[in-house]
């Protein structure tokens, strides 16, 4: 067995028990509850609640437990040194397990984003079905895109502290609308749900700066670790 599909197989085992199953269980009825809260007040429930709980608070914290679980709270070079003293590609063992993370992120983004807007517009609504397209579509571009700054933040710190550096940041620093909010996914994230747009960036820009950050990432967090 390669050294990737021994990380694809040691993760999917790591993010397969019940614990974690619960915790995201429990994270979607949060937003589920949250958009229906919101379908009560004005018009606008669906975006509050995209750009609020959803995508603001659930995906990125959602990501940082999948992949804190994933490396073990431990450094990514780290993760896997077990199969790593036995010969194991370690650079293979992390592309594997980032793999599985960013197949995880798509999947949780996708359904946040579709169970929100059912959720706060309800089923008869005329617009419904471009809705949720679009907003799956975002989703599932976020959840790689977290899963992959995650990962980026496991290479920095002994146990992986670069995770919560990295969330932190992007709490504070994407919800502007300055130079600052760049190279943080929130900003772009809110930008393609029709929200504020950092230095008034184009919905094309965002997703372009989107797509550079997943594969920066990648490269970078792959490339700090020695062979």
């Amino acid at each position: 067995m390669s050294s990737f599909s021994l990380a694809l197989s040691q993760s999917w085992r790591r993010l397969s028990r019940p614990n974690v199953v619960v915790t995201l269980a429990l994270a979607l009825t949060f937003a589920l509850v949250a958009a229906l809260l919101e379908r009560q007040g004005e018009l606008g429930a669906a975006d509050r609640s995209l750009t609020g709980v959803s995508f603001g608070l659930v995906l990125p914290v959602g990501l940082y437990f999948l992949t804190t679980r994933a490396t073990r709270n431990q450094n990514l070079e780290r993760t896997f040194w077990e199969l790593a003293r036995q010969g194991a590609d370690r650079r293979q063992l992390a592309l594997g397990q980032t793999a599985l993370l960013v197949s995880w992120g798509i999947a949780l983004g996708t359904l946040l984003g579709f169970i929100t807007v059912l959720t706060a517009r309800g089923p008869w609504d005329a617009t419904l079905p471009f809705d949720l397209w679009a907003s799956s579509g975002v989703g599932a571009f976020a959840g790689a895109a977290y899963a992959c700054g995650f990962t980026l933040g496991s290479s920095f710190g002994r146990g992986g502290g670069g995770r919560m550096a990295f969330l932190l940041l992007d709490w504070v620093l994407g919800r502007s609308g300055s130079t600052l909010a760049l190279p943080f996914p929130r900003a772009h994230i809110k930008n393609l749900l029709g929200a504020s747009a950092p230095l008034d960036l184009s919905q094309g820009a965002s997703g372009a700066a989107l797509l550079g950050f997943i594969f920066l990432c990648l490269a970078l967090a792959i490339y700090r670790i020695p062979r």
